[in-house]
């Protein structure tokens, strides 16, 4: 079972595990060059959490995808930019079209004007997706813009985000749990014979 949610910071170690399980190609597609370990571990120490979004889809818990959204102010009036990865094995699947569609419904709720998405001439699922929700496409020395379409956010996606992101913590904290006490996340009544003081 797939599970999509807004990434909290607290999880910042499962979006800097999951990148790291991008293969070298994968790398090149989602950070414009050759990008080693220690390159994206540094990255992610540095992410601005009051302007980036993170919408992950997660498979047991780990995360196979995520759609990184950052607004240029941490408000969210004006322009942002969103880049979506998806590991190998995950794809075809329709994963990085529903990451897209609810990164772009963060940035309407968050006060985002207008939303682009640039990817690298050849990757060519990227331009593929892009096409399904770009108002314009541009390119420009072996890179693609598409500017997306972002129009206002209305009661309906305010509400959504509002009522799934309770859903998210409620998700979060039982992979916390689950990675503590195994048992414990999959009693749906909460009860749990296993000690309170997690495993060492």
């Amino acid at each position: 079972m797939l599970v999509y949610r807004q990434v909290l910071p607290s999880e910042i170690d499962k979006i800097r595990d999951h990148y790291l399980r991008l293969d070298a190609d994968e790398r090149i597609l989602r950070f414009f060059g050759p990008t080693c370990d220690a390159v994206i571990s540094a990255r992610c120490e540095r992410i601005d959490w009051h302007r980036a979004h993170f919408v992950g889809v997660f498979s047991e818990g780990t995360l196979r995808g995520v759609a990184e959204l950052e607004l240029d102010h941490p408000e969210g009036q004006g322009s942002g930019e969103i880049a979506i990865s998806v590991e190998r094995a995950w794809r075809s699947r329709g994963i990085g079209a529903e990451l897209l569609r609810r990164a772009i419904v963060v940035g309407r709720n968050h006060g985002a004007t207008s939303i682009s998405m640039v990817c690298l001439l050849d990757n060519e699922p990227m331009r593929r997706l892009a096409s399904h929700f770009a108002d314009k496409i541009s390119i420009h020395d072996g890179t693609v813009e598409a500017d997306l379409a972002v129009p206002p956010p209305t009661y309906e996606t305010l509400w959504n985000e509002i009522a799934t992101g309770g859903f998210d913590l409620v998700d979060a904290w039982l992979d916390i749990c689950g990675s503590y006490w195994p048992d414990a996340a999959q009693k749906p009544d909460g009860d749990s014979d296993v000690s309170p003081t997690p495993h060492s």
